[in-house]
């Protein structure tokens, strides 16, 4: 019954999250590599990195549907992510 169920809508629901399970992911090894002195540049590099891929994978969205949600609210999310490690770079890095 799940595959005749299976709809448009349905599609794009699970892509939002498996979008939201990468991002889970990639935050949970940079808390993880975040925690030890030596691998603090590693974590924040990681952390860095994987904001600025999901902001621009979901500027994209946002640029193309023009839908403010969930792509307008996941751009800002990591945009805003995005400068937390930004800011955490540079306080570690002095």
């Amino acid at each position: 019954s799940f595959l005749l169920e299976y709809t448009l809508d349905g599609v794009v629901w699970i892509k939002e999250r498996s979008h939201l399970q990468s991002r889970y992911n990639a935050m949970r090894t940079t808390y993880y590599l975040m925690q030890f002195s030596e691998t603090k540049a590693l974590g924040d590099a990681v952390g860095f990195g994987s904001t600025f891929l999901f902001a621009s994978v979901f500027g994209t969205r946002l640029y193309n549907n023009r839908k403010l949600v969930p792509s307008g609210l996941l751009s800002t999310l990591s945009l805003g992510a995005l400068g937390v490690f930004y800011a955490a770079y540079l306080q570690d890095k002095c």
